[in-house]
């Protein structure tokens, strides 16, 4: 088949959707024989991220959502007419909604239903017109957690034509590790990866830190993009005098997250919604024990492999890093046990589904 890749959402700074799209594309590369038109904003990021086996379709597009829109809508479906494509596949939720090809396309979660406070009226309005329609128009879904089929049945009422495949294990972009500036070698550190956005929760489980007793010389790092909950943060850092203890990073590259998983104590994983997640299994990989939230999609993909507390309890997270922090046996049951979760989850496997439901996709179309 001939298959066209919305890759819009492709850039520089690429986080969870972009860590997705790179990793299933190139581990499809390797066991698909099918055509694939990668349709980009930035060529020279495709061509650099992206295997050569892939052709690389420019779509010229300002920084702007009405740009993206017309891209998306209009410059994209006449692109696949011409290059006669079967299958239309949208990694990451807005997909052409006028294609005249087959159309699959991956939803991530339903934040603007689940976690409305966490994005703009604006951005409520658009997501509720294009992703919306998305998971009501699209020929077949990827879900990439239970969770997120159970929200997509909910809140729009679709129960077909939908398929749970996980996400692998998180970026595998780089393996080299880059200690940031700001970092000691000798640092004893909790560590939270994650956007300052309010369902990730950063301000609770700065809280729990906070209300630690004894924190035996144990900081805390926060990296990530710095969100709305940003300016929250910064005050609690200050009116508490934290600044010597509490290290945020903002964002920072695949090589300094690979430093800090190295040579973190424990990762806080306590969100109030997640779709998927890749930090606790990023940490799990790297034989880091995690304290993670009891709701969303997070104990179906860490299992009995984590601390599990209620994310709005100060009280539960704080218990866990202090166990975490000083329970030689718990942290080593939970590190081999973490290790052992982790290799359930590989972008091989989540290919290889891929690739399966892309033959379904293919036998239907040739009935």
């Amino acid at each position: 088949m001939k298959i066209g890749v919305n890759c819009l959402t492709l850039n520089d700074e690429y986080a969870g959707l972009g860590i997705y799209t790179v990793n299933l594309l190139n581990h499809l590369a390797k066991v698909t024989e099918h055509e694939f038109h990668i349709f980009s904003a930035r060529p020279d990021i495709a061509r650099e991220l992206l295997s050569d086996s892939f052709s690389i379709e420019e779509i010229r597009m300002k920084d702007t959502r009405l740009s993206r829109t017309f891209a998306e809508q209009v410059a994209i479906p006449r692109k696949a007419r011409k290059l006669e494509l079967d299958v239309m596949f949208t990694p990451a939720f807005y997909m052409p909604l006028f294609t005249s090809c087959y159309s699959l396309v991956t939803i991530h979660d339903l934040i603007h239903k689940t976690y409305p406070s966490d994005v703009s009226i604006k951005t409520q309005l658009i997501m509720s017109l294009f992703l919306d329609q998305s998971i009501k128009r699209a020929d077949r879904i990827i879900a990439v957690s239970d969770c997120t089929r159970r929200d997509i049945s909910k809140y729009l009422g679709r129960t077909e034509g939908i398929d749970v495949i996980h996400e692998g294990l998180g970026n595998l972009i780089s393996s080299k590790q880059v200690k940031p500036d700001y970092m000691g070698v000798s640092d004893r550190f909790a560590l939270i990866v994650g956007s300052m956005m309010p369902r990730k929760n950063i301000l609770g489980m700065l809280a729990a830190y906070h209300a630690l007793k004894d924190k035996k010389g144990l900081k805390l790092v926060i990296v990530g993009h710095k969100g709305d909950a940003w300016p929250k943060v910064q005050k609690y850092v200050m009116d508490h005098n934290l600044s010597s203890e509490v290290i945020i990073g903002g964002y920072i590259s695949d090589e300094e997250l690979n430093w800090l998983y190295a040579h973190a104590r424990m990762l806080l994983y306590c969100s109030f919604y997640e779709g998927f997640g890749f930090p606790p299994l990023e940490a799990m990989r790297n034989g880091v024990p995690v304290v993670a939230s009891n709701r969303s999609s997070i104990p179906e993909i860490v299992g009995d492999a984590a601390l599990l507390v209620e994310p709005d309890s100060i009280i539960q997270i704080s218990m866990a890093i202090a166990k975490l922090d000083g329970d030689e046996p718990t942290r080593n049951q939970l590190i081999d046990a973490g290790r052992e979760r982790a290799q359930m989850f590989s972008w091989e496997k989540t290919a290889r589904q891929t690739e399966q439901l892309l033959k379904q996709i293919e036998e239907e179309l040739s009935r």
